[in-house]
């Protein structure tokens, strides 16, 4: 990685997607996810897939806000470490 800042300003880093590691188990985990959450869908008549489309996004919604407050806490605390070796 060139610059830290560089590769920042130019978008090279985003936390929000970068963070996800690409191992077996989760690939595994995500597929299996996907199986259930279509057998699921295909289990429901139109109006129940209109509230659970509602329901869905709720959910991803709240997730993406608790992971930028978890993003938050953990860079916060990773400098509050780093100043504390300073001192």
């Amino acid at each position: 990685m060139a610059n830290l800042f560089e590769e920042l300003w130019y978008g090279n880093i985003c936390p929000s997607t970068d963070y996800r590691k690409k191992t077996r188990e989760n690939e595994k985990l995500r597929l299996d996810f996907l199986v259930k959450y279509e057998a699921l869908i295909n289990t429901l008549n139109e109006d129940q897939k209109k509230e659970f489309e509602k329901y869905d996004e709720a959910n991803i919604e709240l997730t993406n806000s608790e992971e930028k407050e978890i993003f938050e806490y953990g860079f916060s605390l990773g400098a509050k470490i780093i100043l504390e070796l300073f001192k």
